[in-house]
């Protein structure tokens, strides 16, 4: 199997895992916030949902990029802008799994060698969840494992505030 249909296979079990989370859950449930600052299982799949959105134009621009570019953004103006917290997770689940599903095919058609081609240190970026470390030559590879990696992060965290909830 080539890294880009890997890839994609990985992104598409963490869709139907992310799905599943919130499978039987009551709204109410996914409303529920554990202190006044903190998000709520809606704004932590919105998030994600964003996540999504930065994560799909740096696969896309950094295909042909001599070294790889992560513009950041403001996550918590994000989630807040969006009233994620007032969408239903009826609403944002699909939403989140459409645009993944997206993106896994976008993956899944990168030639593994723009994959694996090193570009460099990326300046002040860490990839806090690859399960391998990064060499001082960055891969879009690590870029998407550290993608999926940020998902499975977040999936603990809904999996807690469904719970407690």
């Amino acid at each position: 199997m080539d890294e880009g249909a890997r890839l994609a296979s990985r992104l598409r079990a963490a869709v139907e895992e992310g799905v599943a989370l919130f499978g039987g859950v009551s709204e109410e449930r996914t409303a529920w916030r554990p202190a006044p600052r903190e998000w709520c299982a809606r704004e932590v799949i919105g998030h994600l949902i964003d996540s999504a959105c930065n994560n799909q134009r740096r696969f896309v621009i950094n295909q042909e990029a001599d070294r790889l570019t992560v513009d950041p953004y403001d996550q918590e103006t994000w989630v807040a802008r969006q009233h994620y917290a007032s969408t239903p997770a009826s609403v944002l689940v699909p939403t989140w799994a459409a645009y993944n599903a997206h993106i896994a095919r976008l993956i899944e058609h990168m030639p593994d060698a723009v994959l694996t081609r090193g570009r460099g240190a990326i300046a002040d970026y860490r990839f806090p969840y690859l399960d391998y470390p990064p060499s001082a030559d960055a891969t879009l590879r690590d870029l998407i494992e550290d993608y999926v990696g940020h998902i499975g992060h977040h999936f603990k965290q809904i999996r807690r505030l469904l719970r407690a909830g």
